[in-house]
């Protein structure tokens, strides 16, 4: 938007009253520049709304909001003399140029094959002797574009290099081979896991279907006597709740609700990623269905890194 700006600028102050609007305009971008990082910290810090990282994004929205009010009220109307026609062989070209640049980047997670990323950069650009004919300044716009495709593709073939060298032999897809960043990736899967089964249930207009069971719940006719089963080895799908409701932070599927289980959850991923034993979780079994009443965050993370089963003290109880 700096063009636009810069354009308001000129046509809204006479010769005379530009440097100062152009000096404010520097002010306000090294206040944002200083203020930025101190307000994104205070709303991850505090999970404004439970949106964690994405509240410095849904910000922009008041902002945005403000500023066009602003502008609407206190920005003159303008026109040029001569009304400029809209370039669409530059949209194509431009467009085309990133959709080479962005695709292969988002999708080489997946593909594994990370240096798919360079494709627009060495490739052999497509036929562009219509460009010529039609634009006299078609060559400089294509050359413009790779050169442009080339700069962004350096940074990612410098990355994929040190990811080689620090012996990460797929750097670009998962498991990343490093236990932090793969425990990082699970809990933020998991979050838009939930994410994605809230809005479902928000639809059908059922918010409480996510809600994790318990063992008081599940026991209609009261809780009856309990038998130490001693410690074994259970699947998971059969943990369908907790004795407590886990104070909310999971649902029923054991997928987070929000940040708070987060630094536990990831601390519990990396051990499991790094292969170091935990203890036994515990759990109530009632009709052949478990409850967890102490590990939690062990379940949550053991099902989002593909786990089937976990090792359990077990106590049976009857109701």
């Amino acid at each position: 938007m700096i063009p636009q700006i810069l354009a308001t600028v000129q046509v809204s102050f006479p010769p005379a009253e530009r440097p100062k609007a152009y000096g404010a305009y520097g002010a306000m971008n090294g206040l944002g520049a200083a203020a930025a990082p101190i307000i994104g910290g205070l709303l991850v810090g505090n999970d404004v709304l439970g949106l964690a990282w994405r509240s410095v994004f849904w910000i922009n929205v008041p902002v945005g909001l403000v500023g066009l009010v602003a502008g609407a009220v206190l920005v003159a109307e303008s026109r040029s003399a001569r009304r400029p026609r809209l370039d669409l062989l530059g949209v194509v070209v431009v467009s085309v140029g990133l959709l080479l640049l962005l695709y292969p980047l988002i999708h080489s997670r997946t593909t594994r094959h990370p240096t798919g990323v360079l494709a627009p950069a060495v490739d052999p650009p497509p036929p562009t002797w219509w460009i010529t004919r039609s634009r006299p300044y078609g060559w400089a716009m294509v050359r413009t574009l790779l050169l442009y495709v080339l700069v962004c593709a350096i940074p990612v073939a410098v990355f994929w290099l040190a990811g080689r060298l620090l012996g990460l032999s797929r750097p670009f897809s998962g498991p990343t081979g490093r236990a932090w960043l793969d425990a990082e990736d699970a809990f933020d899967q998991a979050r838009r896991r939930h994410q994605r089964h809230r809005l479902a249930a928000a639809l059908h207009r059922q918010p409480h279907r996510l809600d994790l069971p318990t063992l008081r719940e599940a026991a209609t006719l009261g809780l009856g006597g309990s038998r130490d089963a001693g410690e074994q080895e259970i699947l998971l799908r059969d943990i369908v709740g907790a004795t407590d409701g886990a104070d909310g932070k999971f649902d029923r599927d054991f997928l987070p609700t929000d940040e708070r289980s987060r630094w536990r959850f990831q601390a519990v991923a990396m051990a499991l990623r790094e292969g170091r034993e935990l203890p036994p979780i515990e759990v109530y079994r009632l009709h052949g269905r478990y409850y967890v009443a102490d590990g939690h965050h062990r379940v949550a993370a053991a099902r989002a890194l593909g786990e089937t089963s976990i090792a359990a003290y077990v106590t049976d109880i009857s109701g």
